[in-house]
């Protein structure tokens, strides 16, 4: 989708297991040129409502451990590792 290059779009909090993560406008708005692109797009599911995938917007932002053997996910603020050394 396209949308406005304005930067006072809203943050967008979406809560998994009663922890509410935040992502900003600067994390899911690309600016391409004179135009922005949304880097988000919603499914249809049906009964169940609308959803979406948390795919890379939500992975830059916040780095994700998958735990098959206990069927878990863990989240936490993902951090650049240059930033580290």
């Amino acid at each position: 989708y396209v949308v406005g290059c304005h930067k006072d779009l809203p943050d967008i909090e979406i809560t998994i297991g009663g922890v509410d993560y935040s992502i900003s406008s600067d994390d899911y708005v690309l600016a391409d040129g004179p135009i922005c692109i949304l880097l988000m797009l919603g499914m249809d599911l049906g009964p169940e409502g609308l959803g979406f995938i948390l795919g890379d917007v939500f992975m830059r932002k916040y780095y994700t451990v998958f735990d098959m053997e206990e069927e878990r996910v863990g989240f936490a603020v993902a951090t650049n590792a240059t930033d580290l050394i």
